[in-house]
Parts: structure tokens; C-alpha cells; sequence
């Protein structure tokens, strides 16, 4: 069952102003995401985009389950598989997370286009 869904859209344009070192991508990051990120400059910013996309659409497919309690953004990872699928990175946080709203599971979808970097987000029970 469906208990809730996320989308969001991020300029890819708005995360050409940094690089690998700056103080943003390494504080908004995990060390996985960054480790798995292209070298060129254009196919960086798209991905940081795409991954900040799925912190806030994973957020808002949560939220209704969570009465408005804080969560912690940076710890919301994704990345992807060898055939190039999205996945939420399991960690202690997460399924915390997710028992907390009533979650079995978030299912993700990412893509860019003109410009823009969009994440769906669906959480079952």
C-alpha cells in the first residue's frame, strides 16, 4: 500500500557553482555519493542535482507519516546500479526513518532533462 509521494525538481544550473571540494558538496554529501560522482564539471552538477532532487522528494513522501519531525537531509543517499537504477543507500538512519513513518520501503526515480534534475519518490507500507 501507498503511504505517500515525493517529487522535486533542482536546476542543474544552480550546482555548476561548485566543485568536488567545495564546503556544500562535502557537508551535503555522503563520502559514497561523492566517491561515485563524474570528474566533468556539467555531468557533476547534474548528478549533485539529481541527488539533492531525491533528498526532498524521499522527504516529502515521508513527511505524512512523520507529524513534521526534523529529518536530516544529508542523511537521505542515493545511488545507483551497475544498469544504472536509483537506490536509496540502506543505512542506520534510513530505516530508522522509515520505521518511524510507517515505511517498508521508498522507491525512487531520477531523471534530467532541459536543464532540470527530477527525483519521484514512493513510499509503501
Amino acid at each position: 500500500m501507498i503511504i505517500g509521494t515525493g517529487i522535486d525538481a533542482v536546476e542543474i544550473r544552480r550546482m555548476r557553482k561548485f566543485d568536488a571540494a567545495s564546503a556544500f558538496i562535502r557537508r551535503m554529501f555522503t563520502e559514497e555519493e561523492r566517491a561515485a560522482a563524474p570528474s566533468a564539471p556539467e555531468a557533476a552538477a547534474a548528478y549533485y542535482a539529481a541527488r539533492f532532487a531525491v533528498r526532498e522528494a524521499v522527504y516529502k513522501a515521508l513527511a505524512p507519516g512523520l507529524g513534521g519531525s526534523y529529518i536530516d537531509l544529508r542523511e537521505i543517499a542515493s545511488l545507483h546500479r551497475p544498469d544504472g537504477s536509483p537506490y536509496l543507500v540502506e543505512s542506520l538512519y534510513m530505516k530508522e526513518l522509515l520505521r518511524k513513518a510507517g515505511a517498508a520501503a521508498v522507491h525512487i526515480s531520477v531523471t534530467t532533462e532541459a536543464g532540470l534534475a527530477i527525483a519521484v519518490a514512493v513510499a509503501e507500507k
